[in-house]
């Protein structure tokens, strides 16, 4: 009877793949804080974290799976906020305006300015 309950008992706790599933978690609300670079950086943390708490096992422990699926989904949505800013800032006339704005109150000259400014 021992041995029937050691068979069902889960695995115990993979620090590097809880650390996956954290980075991979904490990837998603920065995402939408800090778009660009950051959820990048901790995307790809979080799955090589994953991978590495593998080690010489053929399935990945629960903790990194959840890791690496929730860090694809933070890059996946960084991709489509990006995307969405860009093409609302280049597109769309009024958000142009409102980034035109908001340059010229950080800046002293807006976005259009700028650019002019570089070109030959």
């Amino acid at each position: 009877m021992d041995f029937q309950n050691e068979m069902y008992r889960p695995a115990p706790p993979n620090k590097l793949a809880v650390a996956s599933m954290i980075t991979g978690i904490a990837a998603i609300p920065v995402t939408f804080v800090v778009p660009l670079y950051l959820p990048l950086i901790l995307g790809s943390i979080s799955i090589t974290l994953a991978f590495l708490s593998k080690g010489y096992n053929k399935k990945l422990h629960a903790n990194a799976l959840t890791g690496v699926i929730t860090s694809l989904s933070s890059i996946f949505l960084n991709v489509v906020v990006v995307g969405i800013s860009f093409y609302l800032v280049f597109c769309v006339p009024e958000y142009r305006e409102m980034f035109n704005d908001a340059c010229e109150q950080l800046y002293g000259e807006t976005f259009d300015e700028m650019i002019e400014g570089e070109l030959p």
